[in-house]
C-alpha cells in the first residue's frame, strides 16, 4: 500500500512538470555540438549523449558548430570553446548577442591546434556564457584525440663564416650554413635530403640526411664567387619522395671592388702625407743652415 502511494506521488509530479510556471524554464533547453562536421554531443536538462570522439590533427583548424535552443530571454550572451591540457589556452569565442525563448541558434567557432602539442586525449569544452550562471544544457564536454601529421619544419637557418664582418660576408670566402630540420610526424621520415641554393650566384648543394625520427642538424658550406656583391636569397629545402618544406633567408656580400677603392684612397693619403713630411723636413734643414750661417757671420764681425 505504501509503495502504491509513492508511485502515485511520483506520477503526479511527472504530470505536473509541464505545468510549471514559465519563470522556472531553463536558460538553455538543449545543445548539440558538431566538430569538423561530426556530431560529437547532444544534451539538455535531463540527459547528455556523446556520439563520437573526433580525431584532430596538429597544426590544423578545427571547425566547431554549436546548435542550441533558448528557454529564456538573455542579453549579451556568447559561445566559447576551448581545449584544456596544453601549456596555454587553446580557445575561441563569438561576439555577444541576445537570445529569446523557443528560438534555435547556431554559432560557429574555430580553434587552431598547435604543432607541438603532445599526442593524446584532451577535453574540448563548448559553453554558452552570460553575465549570470546559466541553467539547462549550456555546456558540453567532449573527448577529442589529437594526433601528429606527416610534416617537416625547418627550425633555423644560420649562415656564418670565419671571415664574416659586420656588414656581411667577403666575396671569395667560404660560407657555412647550419640548418636544423624537425620531423613533426609520428613516423620516421625515410631518406631525407637537404638542398641549399643561391640561385642568383648559381650555387647549389645537396646532402643526404638519412632517416629522421625527431630533429637533425647539418652544416653545408659553399664558396662565394670573387665577383659577388650585394644582397642574396639563400634557399633551403628538406625533402624526400613524399614530403617537402622550403625556407628562405637573405645575406649580404661585401664586394672586393669596394675594398680596393678604400685601399687606393688610403694609399693616396699616405703619399700626400709623405710628401708633406719631406717638404717640412727640407724646410727645417734649410732654416737650420740659415741660422748657423747667420751665427757664423756674427762671430766674424765680432773680431773686428
Amino acid at each position: 500500500m505504501k509503495g502504491r502511494k509513492i508511485f502515485a506521488l511520483f506520477a503526479a509530479l511527472l504530470f505536473c512538470l509541464p505545468l510549471l510556471p514559465l519563470g522556472l524554464a531553463s536558460d538553455i533547453d538543449s545543445m548539440t555540438v558538431y566538430v569538423n562536421g561530426i556530431k560529437a554531443f547532444e544534451g539538455s536538462d535531463f540527459y547528455g549523449a556523446y556520439y563520437a570522439v573526433p580525431a584532430l590533427e596538429r597544426e590544423k583548424i578545427v571547425a566547431i558548430t554549436a546548435l542550441f535552443k533558448s528557454g529564456t530571454t538573455l542579453h549579451d550572451v556568447k559561445v566559447k570553446a576551448w581545449i584544456s591540457g596544453y601549456r596555454e589556452e587553446i580557445e575561441a569565442e563569438t561576439e555577444k548577442f541576445d537570445i529569446f525563448p523557443g528560438l534555435q541558434y547556431s554559432k560557429s567557432l574555430f580553434l587552431r591546434i598547435p604543432e607541438d602539442i603532445e599526442e593524446g586525449y584532451y577535453t574540448l569544452y563548448v559553453k554558452v556564457e552570460s553575465s549570470k550562471e546559466l541553467t539547462g544544457g549550456d555546456e558540453a564536454k567532449i573527448t577529442v584525440a589529437i594526433q601528429k601529421i606527416s610534416k617537416l619544419k625547418i627550425l633555423s637557418i644560420e649562415p656564418w663564416s670565419y671571415k664574416q664582418e659586420k656588414d656581411g660576408f667577403k666575396a671569395g670566402t667560404i660560407v657555412n650554413t647550419e640548418v636544423v630540420v624537425k620531423n613533426l610526424g609520428r613516423e620516421v621520415v625515410k631518406d631525407l635530403f637537404l638542398k641549399l641554393s643561391v640561385p642568383s650566384l648559381g650555387i647549389k648543394r645537396v646532402t643526404y640526411l638519412g632517416d629522421v625520427k625527431e630533429t637533425v642538424k647539418k652544416v653545408i658550406s659553399f664558396k662565394l664567387p670573387e665577383g659577388a656583391e650585394g644582397n642574396y636569397a639563400l634557399e633551403v629545402e628538406a625533402f624526400n619522395s613524399d614530403l617537402s618544406v622550403k625556407e628562405t633567408v637573405r645575406f649580404n656580400v661585401i664586394g672586393k671592388k669596394v675594398r680596393v677603392e678604400v685601399e687606393e684612397k688610403k694609399s693616396d693619403w699616405d703619399k700626400i702625407a709623405m710628401i708633406i713630411t719631406i717638404i717640412l723636413a727640407v724646410a727645417i734643414i734649410v732654416l737650420l743652415v740659415m741660422l748657423l750661417k747667420q751665427k757664423a757671420e756674427e762671430k766674424e764681425e765680432s773680431y773686428y
